[in-house]
């Protein structure tokens, strides 16, 4: 096949994805794939896991457990957007310098405010500090430990503080909720180990020294968002200015400015996008460019799966099927993917079914896929039910149904 230097088509765009995204070829590592991804999205605990079963040919739920903590090789931190991700430490560290270093002054800022606010100190800003450093403390002798464990060793952490006074969202939260999260911003902890299963979000905590006992996020930030992006478009190229700056959580100067900095390269669309895409200059002489094109494949996908979450314009994957499988805030349901478009979506029932349905007509050889992968989902989810924590409309009536 001829190869253009100046223009993919969607044909092409396609099998990037499925050979880059893991899901055409198989990942030969959990490691692998969640550096290769730039991350893995863990706002809801059970994406990574069901993430990695979709990439890596017979791994189990105790083998992600294992990379997480027990050989600690990947950890779980606010990056891109303030999101969790799972990663490996160091390219959690670059995410930090690039991303979520710039957080950390608001995040600080808003908690002094409230300390003051609510009279529970006078100056603010030494009180944070004081919490904050027992806190860290406390974790290095404990090793691990939860919230509620924390608040033994630092009884401020248990004191309440109110917010949205006069508003009909007004409540309160912990102390303990508002340090943990600056400290994690931070990069001062991470989460461990879940209580009860994988599927659970109740963390107990780690000091960062277990995982970077050197420093962590003290890269070069000029050089760290240069190698955020180098990275992104290697699995996710071509992309928009537009997919770039969502993505990362920037500017669009500061966006530009590091696309420009890579002497990234522009190259024409195909039809129906609105703006050029963008590509790594050494991407374009790739010989086995199109080399996905006729291999067929299907997915089933988690809610917020990297793949599904990374391009804000998502019309070219999508198709006219959003509405559905993605919630009011754009946080996707689980997907049914075949050859790098979106077809449908599916959900557990109560019974432990995976229930699929799909939004268009298919061959019959991609049902039958499709059908033969969600039956390898069920058997490799047992007895375990999962729920997604951000529903898509299709995702509540098929498990409903």
């Amino acid at each position: 096949m001829n190869l253009a230097s100046d223009h993919v088509d969607w044909a092409e765009r396609r099998a990037r994805l499925g050979q880059r995204h893991f899901l055409a070829v198989a990942g030969s590592s959990i490691e692998d794939v969640a550096d290769a991804m730039v991350g893995l999205h863990s706002s809801d605990p059970i994406t990574p896991y069901l993430s990695l079963w979709a990439r890596v040919a017979g791994v189990t739920p105790d083998d992600i457990g294992d990379a997480l903590y027990t050989r600690r090789a990947l950890i779980r931190v606010h990056a891109m957007r303030r999101t969790l991700f799972v990663v490996g430490p160091g390219l959690a560290s670059t995410m930090a310098a690039a991303c979520t270093n710039r957080y950390v002054t608001r995040e600080r800022t808003k908690l002094v405010k409230l300390v003051e606010q609510q009279g529970l100190a006078a100056n603010g800003a030494a009180w944070v500090d004081r919490v904050a450093t027992a806190t860290v403390e406390a974790l290095r002798v404990r090793g691990e430990a939860t919230a509620v464990q924390l608040t033994a060793d630092v009884p401020e952490l248990a004191l309440r503080l109110s917010f949205g006074s006069d508003q009909t969202w007004a409540g309160t939260v912990g102390v303990s909720t508002r340090i943990l999260f600056l400290l994690a911003t931070e990069g001062r902890i991470a989460r461990g180990q879940p209580l009860g299963s994988w599927v659970s979000g109740q963390y107990r905590w780690l000091s960062m020294d277990s995982f970077a006992a050197d420093g962590f996020g003290t890269d070069d930030p000029e050089e760290a968002r240069q190698e955020l992006v180098r990275r992104w478009l290697a699995t996710y190229g071509p992309g928009t200015t537009t997919d770039v700056q969502w993505w990362t959580g920037w500017t669009k100067g500061q966006t530009m400015k590091t696309l420009a900095a890579l002497e990234a390269v522009e190259v024409d669309p195909e039809k129906g996008s609105e703006q050029t895409w963008w590509l790594l200059a050494d991407d374009l002489a790739v010989e086995d460019r199109h080399q996905t094109v006729s291999r067929p494949w299907v997915a089933l996908l988690p809610g917020l799966d990297p793949t599904v979450m990374g391009w804000k314009q998502r019309q070219w994957y999508v198709g006219d099927h959003a509405a559905v499988l993605f919630d009011r805030n754009g946080n996707a349901g689980p997907t049914v993917w075949a050859n790098g478009r979106i077809i449908g979506g599916w959900s557990q029932a109560k019974d432990g079914d995976v229930r699929v349905r799909l939004l268009e007509q298919v061959s019959t050889d991609v049902e039958d896929a499709v059908s033969a992968r969600a039956g390898q989902l069920g058997d490799w989810l047992g007895a375990t039910r999962i729920t997604h924590r951000f529903r898509s409309p299709l995702d509540i009536e098929l498990a409903s149904g």
